[in-house]
């Protein structure tokens, strides 16, 4: 038998066992819990998912209606919930219930670090709107803005508010760190640092301060789609070399959840002209720059 048969007869052995040995040797999956008729596919067979049964990477879990399946990863020994009915793979359900996990906690640090509605009256107002996604990029980025974005009209209703009373858009201790400078030739500069431990939306807005009638507008160091999304540990700087008129003045808008600046501003501008009710208190700061 010449070598070259000898290496090819080797190699069919090795193939045909490892075609042949149990999935119990390469999965690190178990069912840890199951709920209604939930089934697992793997190896050419399709079985009931029972409690304690191994599972291959590349299984398909199927999920009916009603029915849940919670899966043991032996490697780190956590385990992973799905009540989502269809097939899914394990790596699936572990991503799907780990994207839930961080966007539930995320939310809640975010509504405890950086507050809550205040009176009684504000609470049965809408803060929060339900959305699809903005963009897969936006879902990775930020997992919890998937679920929830700050009602526009509502932030722009409270904006205005906040500007027809200069001395109060300072008062707020700001929530991450900032620093700004403008100097008389026209340039505006701002850097924001995310101190925090969940992501922030930002814009920057101006008015015309020798005009009160003057419509709230974009600056020219704002985001023109949507708002700013800043990371923890992430720094952002935003210059404007030139051309900054000295009579407008330049303020920051912060939330702890997506918003559109376009919307938002029609609402700010509709609320200055009508003078509308708008709520005391939200989870979102202005500064001055």
């Amino acid at each position: 038998m010449t070598n070259q048969l000898k290496t090819f007869s080797r190699t069919l052995c090795i193939l045909l066992f490892m075609l042949a040995v149990s999935p119990s040797m390469y999965a690190h999956f178990k069912v840890f819990s199951v709920k209604g008729d939930v089934m697992v596919k793997q190896s050419g067979k399709t079985e009931k998912a029972v409690e304690g049964a191994d599972i291959s990477p590349a299984a398909i879990i199927i999920i009916p209606d009603g029915g849940s399946v919670e899966i043991l990863d032996t490697r780190d020994s956590k385990t992973y919930k799905s009540t989502t009915p269809g097939q899914h793979s394990p790596s699936n359900i572990i991503f799907e219930a780990r994207k839930q996990s961080v966007g539930t906690v995320s939310a809640v640090n975010r509504n405890l670090k950086i507050g809550r509605s205040g009176s009684s009256t504000d609470r049965d107002q809408v803060v929060y709107l339900a959305k699809g996604k903005v963009t897969r990029t936006l879902e990775n980025y930020d997992p919890a803005s998937d679920t929830l974005q700050i009602d526009n009209e509502m932030l722009g209703r409270f904006v205005a508010r906040q500007l027809s009373r200069p001395e109060s858009v300072n008062r707020q201790q700001f929530p991450v760190a900032i620093d700004s400078k403008q100097t008389p030739d026209g340039v505006l500069q701002l850097s924001v640092r995310n101190t925090l431990a969940f992501p922030v939306y930002f814009n920057v807005l101006k008015i015309d301060s020798s005009d009160p009638a003057a419509p709230v507008r974009l600056s020219e160091i704002g985001q023109p789609v949507g708002c700013y999304v800043l990371l923890p540990n992430q720094v952002t700087t935003r210059i404007q070399l030139a051309d900054i008129d000295p009579d407008s003045r330049h303020f920051v808008v912060m939330a702890h959840y997506y918003f559109e600046v376009d919307r938002m501003l029609d609402a700010v501008n509709e609320a200055r002209d009508s003078q509308s009710d708008a709520p005391l208190d939200l989870p979102v700061y202005l500064h001055a720059l």
